[in-house]
């Protein structure tokens, strides 16, 4: 498969206001998932294979992580075919891996930042079936 871009994930205001720009501008494309949980209100906009996040500025959740907080660009989702390559390669460069999330059953995931602190989601699937994929319910 090669780098797919899967999606871009942005902090906004207000969810709602941000969507009603999405859907005018791509009424085409459906709400993949939204939740209001401890990072605050956020979704995916998009079709089944790209999407837009977006989320609330939150300083602080419950359990003490610190979410996206500044207006704006948050990072870009990547589908790659190799997630142990590229993580042992920016591992030897030295740069910082910020979260993994291997708790779901069809994806495995990595956040690394650049030397400009740029945040950098690698998703390697384990599934071809789109609704395990993005299967929000695990």
């Amino acid at each position: 498969m090669g780098i797919v871009i899967e999606h871009i994930n942005l902090t906004v205001a207000n969810v709602d206001r941000a969507l009603s720009f999405l859907t005018a501008a791509f009424p085409d494309w459906k709400l993949r998932h939204r939740d209001a949980g401890e990072r605050g209100d956020w979704l995916h906009y998009g079709d089944d294979t790209f999407y837009i996040g977006l989320d609330t500025a939150v300083d602080i959740t419950r359990s003490g992580r610190r979410p996206y907080h500044d207006l704006g660009f948050n990072h870009v989702g990547l589908i790659v075919d190799d997630l142990d390559g590229i993580r042992q390669r920016l591992k030897a460069a030295g740069f910082e891996e910020t979260m993994t999330a291997f708790d779901h059953p069809h994806r495995r995931r990595a956040y690394w930042l650049d030397q400009d602190r740029n945040e950098w989601e690698f998703t390697e699937y384990s599934s071809n079936k789109e609704s395990e994929r993005n299967d929000y319910t695990l």
